[in-house]
């Protein structure tokens, strides 16, 4: 029977969705559309997705077979090379969290998720940027992604507003460590973060609802409310799923200059609709379409000095008036048909997408030059005005042989398209700085970027089976990347032009993974895989700077292990790894304080993953993870980059160690089922930015953080506490220089909490 999970909405939730629906491009939303139109016509299931669906179902992981009365560790189904198979038995160093239990535990954002998956650590920026660095692969906040982002196999992010989406519409969050150039493309270099969104029930309805209620220490307070419903149209042939949220996450960072209190609150809401169409088992259809909504009038940020003490107090900034707010916007619509023959299976993907993305910086630091000699004495501030927006149409196709291990011999072979729309404006100018006002006189710069970027690509697996016991599977990708940018710049600190720069850069990426299978339960693997960022034209408004930057490159040679031991109670994964990095992407930044993309050095990523889930008894489960990296310049920067680094110097924010342990242990209590658990999570120290001459990098501490859970549930209701930072450890996850003072970026404070759901 074809299972799936469930949840949803109200008919005012389902206006909202068309209004979103109108928000998107015009050539985009023709393209859904028209595709949305020919896959709702009657078709059949396809095989593959009818087991994704039940695994969906049955939620983040179905127990495995195990003797009668020994516990069984979970086993976790997973679609990292894009079919489902068990995270035990890919070849691939990985982890999957399911959106049940980062949603149970309050962790409701990418700076939540590292907690619970090794090798990955979140670089937090201000106005509500961020990026992901796995195994450290990451030359500072200010530079392009080394981590992609899919959510449902499909491409998505723009530079660091990577879609931090509500986890209350994730089956899970699957994280590859490694380049993933073969199979998902560009910018894959350090890994890949999967979004697996939920799927609608055909079978049954059901409806889910549940409410939050959080407060921070010395702060504000949070809230959330999630509603969901599924709507089996036809039974066992086709479902809906309509689901909104709305969730305000507490605040506790204060305005010295205006008095404001808890500035850092942000809001979030989002509505999302699935469909799901399985008339037969050789044919499906899937769609959905989602918006999502963030906002908030300032950042975790404080100001320090150069030692990191905190000039205002620890939870304090001082900033111009409106100079650290964000707006974020994301709609993304996604169509997958996957068809079955005898031979083969046909899976097409097609999306759109827009992500937009407002902002203002107070950059009265980074302007000060320009400050004071085209307004000398008038002790004026500077601020920094972006409005970005990227719309993005992809398509994908696959061919694939069928998945029923009769023949030694699987391939999959696919054609990959990709057009990205994107404009931006930045506008520097004079600010009053107790007012936030604009001071009379010129603007610094106004600098409006246009660009179209387009990836065609063609990519092929085959994986030959030798024996029972071992097979070899080999991958290559060859990659175009185009992009034409048009920039009109005027101002004082920049000239004043117009200029178009056109790029285009070829790529291949390859991967080589022997595996050798010692039971079901033990198997050991090696892999040897590439990934690369394109190249491109840089900022045309930079007097000085180089028109192009190259394509970085990575390789990873990697060995492990994965195994299921003591009667299957327990599960372990481990992996040595060593990456290289040529030709580094990295920020600099010219004398009149713009920015722009260059290529640096060379560097290396070595280390050592473990992690382990064991079951002892039942009832009681213990997670644990740790890992050990060493990520460093094996090169110093080019003479020509501004931006200094040599031979030896760590990447940014890459910790040398980090480590994790929790429980959760299940009890009888009164008639309920109960839960308690705890989670320790330990962040080596780091160091921030590369920087200019004679300006030193900013040293981060590790830190250690505390977590507890507990709850009760019955068949249709589920109360739980939770608690974050419970020590109330004092955190930082992100840095930026601004000239005698630096920016630090916190973790939160103790935050407590209470969710109450019910479903039917």
């Amino acid at each position: 029977m074809r299972q799936f999970a469930r949840k949803t909405i109200s008919k005012a939730v389902a206006v909202e969705i068309a209004q979103t629906a109108g928000r998107l491009p015009r050539s985009g939303w023709v393209a859904f559309a028209g595709l949305l139109m020919q896959g709702l016509m009657p078709t059949a299931a396809l095989a593959q997705d009818q087991q994704l669906a039940q695994a969906n179902a049955s939620g983040p992981a179905a127990a495995s077979a195990a003797q009668p009365g020994a516990p069984a560790a979970q086993t976790v189904m997973v679609t990292a090379r894009k079919k489902l198979e068990r995270a035990q038995d890919v070849p691939v160093s990985m982890s999957a969290v399911s959106g049940e239990s980062l949603v149970a535990k309050n962790r409701l954002g990418m700076i939540d998720y590292f907690a619970e998956v090794p090798g990955i650590n979140l670089l937090g920026g201000d106005r509500g940027t961020s990026e992901i660095s796995l195994r450290g692969l990451n030359s500072g906040t200010a530079s392009r992604p080394t981590t992609a982002f899919t959510i449902d196999d499909t491409p998505f992010g723009g530079g660091q507003n990577i879609p931090d989406i509500d986890p209350s519409e994730l089956q899970r969050v699957e994280v590859l460590r490694g380049p993933q150039g073969t199979l998902y493309g560009a910018n894959s270099l350090g890994g890949l973060i999967k979004y697996v969104t939920i799927l609608p029930d055909t079978q049954r309805f059901s409806t889910r609802v549940q409410v939050d209620g959080s407060r921070v220490t010395g702060g504000s307070i949070g809230f959330g409310l999630r509603t969901a419903v599924n709507l089996p149209v036809k039974a066992d042939v086709m479902g809906l799923r309509l689901s909104a949220y709305t969730r305000r996450d507490p605040g506790f960072i204060d305005d010295v200059r205006t008095g404001a209190t808890d500035i850092n609150t942000s809001d979030t809401t989002g509505v999302r609709m699935a469909a799901l169409l399985t008339p037969s088992n050789t044919l499906s259809v899937r769609a959905s379409l989602m918006h999502q909504d963030t906002t908030s009038e300032a950042s975790a940020t404080i100001n320090t000095d150069r030692s990191g003490n905190p000039l205002f107090g620890q939870y304090a900034q001082n900033r111009i008036p409106d100079t650290d707010g964000y707006e974020r916007t994301i709609t993304f619509g996604d169509l997958n048909i996957g068809k079955d023959f005898d031979w083969g299976r046909l899976t097409s993907v097609t999306s759109v997408s827009r992500l937009g993305y407002v902002a203002a910086q107070d950059a009265s630091a980074t302007l000060a030059g320009a400050l004071n000699a085209v307004f000398p004495g008038r002790g004026l501030g500077g601020r920094n005005d972006q409005d970005n927006l990227s719309e993005q149409t992809t398509q994908e196709l696959r061919l694939e042989s069928p998945d029923d291990r009769q023949s030694s011999l699987d391939w999959r072979v696919g054609l990959f398209y990709l057009h990205q729309k994107n404009d931006s404006l930045q506008r520097l100018y004079a600010v009053v700085p107790a007012t936030g006002a604009a001071a009379a006189g010129p603007t610094l710069a106004n600098v409006n970027g246009k660009s179209k970027a387009t990836e065609s690509a063609v990519f092929g697996t085959a994986t030959y089976r030798f024996t029972r016991a071992f097979d070899v599977q080999a991958g290559v990708r060859g990659n175009r990347n185009t992009i034409d940018t048009t920039t009109v710049s005027s101002g004082i600190i920049v000239s004043n032009s117009t200029a178009r720069v056109e790029s285009s850069t070829s790529s291949t990426t390859y991967l080589l993974t022997p595996r050798y299978t010692f039971s079901p339960d033990l198997m050991v693997y090696g892999t040897v895989a590439t990934g690369f960022r394109p190249g491109g034209p840089t900022n045309a408004a930079t007097p000085g700077a180089p028109t192009a930057y190259n394509a970085d490159k990575s390789r990873n040679f990697e060995l492990g292990l994965k195994g299921d031991f003591l009667n299957r109670s327990l599960s372990v994964a481990a992996a040595l790894y060593s990456i290289s990095w040529s030709d580094i992407q990295l920020n600099a930044r010219a004398t009149t304080g713009v920015s722009f993309i260059a290529n640096g050095g060379e560097a290396k990523s070595d280390g050592a993953e473990l992690s382990f889930t064991w079951m002892p008894r039942s009832g009681l489960k213990l997670t644990g993870n740790a890992v050990y990296s060493k990520a460093e310049l094996t090169q110093d920067f080019l003479a020509a980059v501004t931006t200094v680094g040599t031979k030896g110097d760590r990447l940014p924010f890459a910790a040398k160690t980090t480590a994790n342990l929790s429980f959760t242990q299940d009890f009888a209590l009164g008639g309920f089922n109960a839960y308690a658990g705890a989670g320790v999570t330990f962040l080596g120290d780091r160091l921030g930015d590369f920087e200019t001459r004679n300006v030193a990098r900013v040293a981060l501490a590790g830190y250690t953080t505390l977590d507890l859970q507990a709850g009760l549930r019955t068949k249709n209701w589920t109360i739980s506490l939770f608690g974050k930072n419970m020590t109330d450890e004092v955190g930082y996850i992100g840095s930026r220089v601004t000239g005698p003072t630096q920016r630090l970026v916190l973790i939160s404070p103790r935050t407590v909490g209470v969710s109450v759901s019910h479903s039917m």
